[in-house]
């Protein structure tokens, strides 16, 4: 509940307000139980209200307090998770309680989840369209977009948790993890559910792999050969692309403007026993004593491709922050193009599922440097799937993708760049 609410009313990032909210909380059961229930409330938030409409008559005003938070955690549970229904109206009931404005609203909360709960076949049945998950802000974005079939179908595929997908380090053994999941065409196993917790996973000590979406290690693959190149990864954190580099053989600076999340580059180098330059440091102050020969722009941007593993990201980001992001992607890109190298390659890559982010920001990048040519992906290079290329040549992956047999990964944009010689 308050993790929820944490996310809905002071727009915290999920994780960040669940470390605040289980800080006294030790049974990784407990833990387990509230991430899930937090994820599921919010990965089914427009379906769960429009539920509720019909069993409330007057929408439930902030004098309310938590009772909002209190019944879309409890139907939740009811619907969509496989909570003892008398659980999960109990504790509803007793969480009002203890909030001074939601208290008096205890026997309505009780009523409406009784009866939803007693309903609960006739509207599974009746559901609204997936896509009422999504706020309007992105609804109508994603439909300008792709239309509303694709929208559908990006809407549904957020319904589901996302795999956890492992990228292996060149020339690390996967043979240990062959019965514990799928090798994608890519190189990227997929692991089967359930699996052992991932520090018990074999392979783990030994740091012959990390934990990498599928949809995130491409953007990596569409540089040539990198071995004894100079690389740059501009917004490295948590640094599985840095790794996949330092993997492949290049000679890897890695920058963040956050020392703590650097941190976790330095550690996952560090297990994986990969080297890179790592500089805390933010990238547009960034001036180096050298160009490099190719350059990794993973931008920071609206994260609407990840909904699937963050589903707090809509209602923390909106369009005013799209704004603000947009003018840091285009500053960081004349930035990047600054520093490399002619003849070199710069890939920009955005987790976003957002035109303006992806491939409007890369056409106003090309039309204010003639020097620079988009670079098209071929069909099947790297064993990238055709249909995750766009007609421009771009890598475009959205959540309902399906790559070799297995089906859903992050949503990424990606466009390959090359700097003309110097005349």
């Amino acid at each position: 509940l308050n993790a929820v609410s944490l996310v809905l009313y002071e727009r915290r990032f999920l994780d960040d307000a669940l470390a605040d909210s289980l800080a006294d909380v030790d049974d990784p059961r407990d833990r387990a139980f509230a991430h899930a229930l937090a994820a599921t409330a919010l990965r089914r938030k427009g379906q769960i209200e429009a539920v509720l409409e019909h069993y409330i008559e007057q929408k439930l005003r902030a004098r309310t307090g938590r009772a909002p938070v209190i019944l879309l955690c409890g139907v939740a549970q009811l619907l969509f998770m496989e909570t003892e229904p008398h659980a999960a109206i109990s504790t509803s009931v007793a969480l009002a309680a203890t909030d001074e404005k939601a208290q008096r609203l205890k026997g309505l909360i009780n009523a409406v989840l009784r009866n939803i709960s007693r309903d609960r076949d006739a509207i599974m049945a009746s559901l609204p369209p997936t896509d009422a998950n999504l706020p309007k802000w992105l609804n109508t974005r994603l439909r300008a977009d792709y239309g509303p079939e694709t929208t559908a179908q990006i809407a549904e595929a957020h319904t589901l948790k996302a795999d956890i997908d492992l990228s292996i380090k060149t020339g690390g053994p996967d043979e240990e993890l062959q019965p514990l999941g799928v090798k994608l065409p890519t190189g990227t196993v997929r692991l089967n559910n359930p699996h052992p917790a991932v520090p018990d996973l074999p392979g783990f000590a030994d740091g012959n792999w990390w934990v990498q979406d599928v949809a995130a290690s491409l953007p990596v693959l569409l540089f040539e050969d990198v071995q004894g190149k100079t690389a740059l990864d501009l917004c490295s954190a948590p640094g599985g692309k840095t790794m996949q580099l330092c993997a492949a053989g290049a000679i890897v600076t890695a920058l963040d403007s956050s020392a703590f999340r650097l941190e976790k580059v330095t550690e996952n180098l560090a297990r994986t026993k990969l080297e890179a330059n790592c500089v805390a440091v933010d990238a547009l102050e960034f001036e180096p004593d050298q160009q490099f020969d190719v350059i990794l722009l993973d931008a920071p941007c609206s994260a609407t491709g990840t909904i699937r593993r963050h589903p707090d990201m809509p209602y923390v980001r909106g369009n005013d922050e799209v704004k603000l992001l947009l003018a840091l992607q285009r500053k960081l890109l004349r930035k990047a193009a600054t520093l490399l190298k002619p003849g070199g390659t710069l890939v920009y890559a955005v987790c976003s599922l957002l035109a303006d982010e992806g491939p409007k920001q890369v056409s106003q990048f090309l039309s204010e440097h003639g020097d620079f040519k988009r670079h098209p992906i071929a069909p099947g290079e790297k064993q990238i799937p055709a249909d995750l290329i766009s007609k421009a040549g771009d890598l475009r992956t959205l959540p309902h993708h399906m790559i070799g047999d297995a089906s859903g990964m992050d949503g990424f944009f990606a466009a390959r760049m090359i700097l003309g010689p110097e005349n």
